[in-house]
């Protein structure tokens, strides 16, 4: 890989993550938010949280093999090993936009699909059903790009490393940006901490998802006008699966270094 190549590559890499890391500390709680919080009762909250838990666990833990019957995982894999390989041949810009212009389509088809889904099951005051429809167009769009950066996602450290790429984009403040920087150590070190529990971690990150979509869900749910809580499901997928991209990304430069 030449130096060139490379130094752009990562220059834009902590251009990138140097804006995510601003844009987490900045206000986001929303006028609209905070007056749901105060009108949604108690019991209905419970329910959404709950419902948006057991989801992600089931998707999570059970629901890989029927996403990948939603694509060629055996053709994507082929695809990175030829871009990969030509990559390693020529060391050129082109080689490299071939692989990252395909997380990018995966990014952008999988926020189209999320809008247009949110929105017209919005509109039919469907909310809750979408829940796990929009879980696991999330674990679609991050396994294809792991797929096209040539990660297997089925290993114990990579299921790590993609709970905490959700929890991580859905985060805030020091919290978003220590979490962003140990995603960092761990492309450098890949070991999984010490006293590492899958259901604590699934739990940890099912409940930052739910409190970030748990009233827009609400709204979602309420005909006609549930199109505006619909539109949201594609600006959290582009969110997550944009800053999925920006750690697979960093980890690729990082191997080839």
């Amino acid at each position: 890989m030449s130096n060139r190549v490379l130094l752009k590559q990562w220059k834009l890499i902590l251009i990138k993550e140097n804006k995510f890391e601003k844009n987490a500390t900045k206000e986001h709680s929303s006028r609209t938010i905070n007056f749901l919080s105060d009108k949604i009762p108690d019991k209905l909250e419970e329910t959404l949280n709950s419902a948006f838990i057991k989801a992600f666990e089931l998707i999570f833990e059970k629901g890989t093999n029927v996403i990948e019957k939603t694509y060629s995982k055996q053709s994507i894999q082929q695809n990175h090993q030829v871009n990969n390989f030509a990559f390693s041949v020529y060391n050129d810009q082109k080689r490299l936009n071939a692989i990252n212009h395909k997380a990018t389509k995966t990014t952008f088809y999988s926020t189209v699909f999320s809008g247009v889904k949110g929105v017209g099951l919005g509109i039919l005051g469907i909310g809750l059903p979408d829940i796990p429809i929009f879980i696991g167009t999330i674990f679609r769009g991050i396994y294809e790009i792991a797929l096209q950066y040539g990660c297997d996602y089925n290993t114990e450290e990579e299921k790590y490393f993609i709970l905490n790429i959700i929890s991580t984009s859905l985060s805030h403040g020091k919290a978003a940006i220590e979490a962003n920087r140990e995603l960092n150590n761990f492309m450098a070190n890949p070991q999984l901490p010490y006293g590492y529990s899958r259901s604590t971690e699934v739990e940890k990150v099912s409940n930052v998802l739910s409190q970030e979509l748990l009233y827009l869900k609400f709204v979602q749910g309420l005909p006609i006008i549930g199109a505006a809580g619909g539109v949201f499901d594609a600006k959290f997928t582009n969110q997550i699966l944009g800053y999925a991209k920006l750690k697979y990304k960093r980890r690729y430069l990082l191997n080839k270094i």
